[in-house]
């Protein structure tokens, strides 16, 4: 699946931000979801009609598999500080409207998502679970996030590692 994780920098307010991101997305009918200092946008699964379309022809079960395992298009915008975000897309669909994103925002600034300082492993971990609640709701949030982390300490790494590595995997800083 494709991704893409930047920071972007502009000089509307985190209000209007959301707002304008809210109404973009769902002029386009994706499902909005707002949490605290994050909003997502999601759309359908993410896969190719064509492998699907030979999949049934020629494997159909796995047709099946495909489509299940497939991730939804999703756009999750994340309040840094005063006027910076930032911004993950998951999905082809996700990216090609990233441009109309930025053009909605009057995004004055775009950088790659870096290593900016090393954070605690509390606060990767809060991260983590502010991201997976805008994602899954408050509940299944935690449930998910836990989930993915007991999936890596299975493979030997301690919790703190586990954290680690899935903010590596999710966030990219």
């Amino acid at each position: 699946m494709s991704e893409s994780k930047v920071l972007i920098r502009t000089d509307l307010s985190r209000e209007e931000v959301f707002r304008r991101f809210s109404r973009l997305f769902a002029s386009l009918g994706w499902d909005i979801h707002t949490y605290y200092d994050t909003v997502t946008a999601v759309d359908g699964k993410d896969f190719s009609w064509l492998l699907m379309i030979l999949l049934i022809i020629f494997i159909w079960p796995l047709a099946i598999v495909y489509y299940l395992v497939a991730d939804k298009n999703r756009v999750i915008l994340l309040a840094e500080d005063d006027g910076v975000y930032k911004v993950i897309a998951r999905g082809r669909k996700a990216i090609e409207n990233l441009e109309s994103l930025y053009g909605e925002l009057k995004v004055k600034s775009v950088s790659k998502v870096k290593i900016l300082k090393e954070k605690k492993v509390e606060e990767m971990y809060e991260e983590l679970l502010r991201l997976y609640t805008s994602v899954y709701g408050a509940y299944r949030g935690k449930y998910e996030l836990e989930k993915r982390i007991k999936e890596i300490t299975a493979a030997g790494p301690s919790k703190d590692e586990a954290i680690k590595q899935l903010y590596s995997k999710e966030i990219g800083r």
